[in-house]
């Protein structure tokens, strides 16, 4: 089945074309479950200190932080910042925050997934806010910021491996990586 949408290849681009297209581009091909979604990519490599954003439908960003022009607002998007961006890492990244909301298995598992935190990960995600306004600039509100960046980030750093096992092993219950490991087999995604 041939990837739906365009991928766009703009922004300050360096060094040889990749013949076999971007990661968005790989990641359409090698995932079904991203196939049909209109997906389009921009890479914009050095543009942001991070690796890559999702733009959802009709999210325009922020002054500091604009949807790129070349990305239609109603449509599906990826800004690929960093050239070490892979196939999985864009699949992650449209899973975690698009697909949760409009796949229905998904959205059942990151529904069954917030409800299982602990007192422990409410206190820790607590810290992450903290450190992510002090270090990065965040000025969403709390609730806001924890259910659109930090929540999918716990959710996808665990299912496409990440974060470190050590890191998995401290800060997930049981109960949590037996649900993840649902999700992973759900979503088609390798062990380590």
């Amino acid at each position: 089945m041939a990837p739906t949408g365009s991928l766009a290849d703009v922004g300050p681009v360096q060094g040889p074309h990749d013949a076999s297209g971007g990661p968005a581009e790989r990641a359409v091909r090698r995932y079904p479950k991203l196939r049909g979604l209109g997906l389009e990519s921009v890479r914009s490599y050095g543009a942001q200190p991070y690796k890559l954003e999702t733009w959802l439908p009709g999210e325009s960003g922020t002054r500091q932080e604009p949807r790129p022009a070349q990305l239609p607002q109603q449509g599906l998007g990826v800004q690929v910042f960093d050239r070490s961006v892979t196939p999985q890492d864009v699949y992650a990244d449209v899973a975690s925050h698009y697909l949760r909301q409009h796949d229905q298995a998904l959205q059942g598992y990151y529904t069954e997934f917030v409800k299982t935190l602990t007192p422990q990960q409410e206190k820790r995600l607590h810290a992450d806010y903290r450190y992510s306004q002090q270090n990065e600039g965040t000025t969403m509100p709390y609730d806001q910021w924890v259910h659109q960046v930090r929540l999918p980030a716990y959710f996808r750093g665990y299912v496409f491996n990440q974060w470190p096992q050590d890191f998995n092993n401290r800060v997930f219950t049981p109960e949590q990586k037996h649900l993840l490991n649902q999700v992973r087999d759900y979503l088609d995604v390798g062990q380590r």
